[in-house]
């Protein structure tokens, strides 16, 4: 099946989004991801949803707003569990530790990276 045309509009809107974070914008690249959100919202499209918080997490990150991409990192996981999704599963996972790591919550970033390993192990086939 092909994507759908505001699918696919959400998944451009990514795409830019990550581009003009990786040239400096990072209020642009917010702006993107946002739009994309509304959309996959409205698609009641959980994967691409994920994707786009993921996205999103990683351009507040990188932008030094670490507790706005911990939120972003959150709301993602749980798509990513709800849609059984094990690659993203333990790729938010990862960064969840990571982040976590960085605003000094160790315990809970051994957690998380304790949990992405045992789905790694787990599925050694990923």
């Amino acid at each position: 099946l092909l994507a759908t045309q505001p699918a696919r509009q959400a998944e451009v809107k990514i795409k830019l989004a990550l581009t003009c974070a990786a040239n400096g914008d990072s209020y642009e690249a917010v702006e993107h991801c946002l739009a994309c959100l509304e959309v996959c919202r409205s698609l009641e499209d959980q994967m691409l949803e994920a994707a786009c918080l993921f996205a999103l997490g990683g351009i507040y990150y990188d932008a030094g707003e670490v507790r706005q991409a911990v939120e972003a990192f959150e709301r993602c996981l749980v798509l990513r569990r709800k849609t059984r999704d094990k690659i993203g599963l333990a790729e938010t996972l990862n960064k969840l530790g990571l982040t976590y790591c960085d605003i000094g919550y160790d315990l809970r970033a051994i957690d998380y990276f304790e949990q992405s390993l045992v789905i790694c192990e787990d599925n050694a086939d990923l």
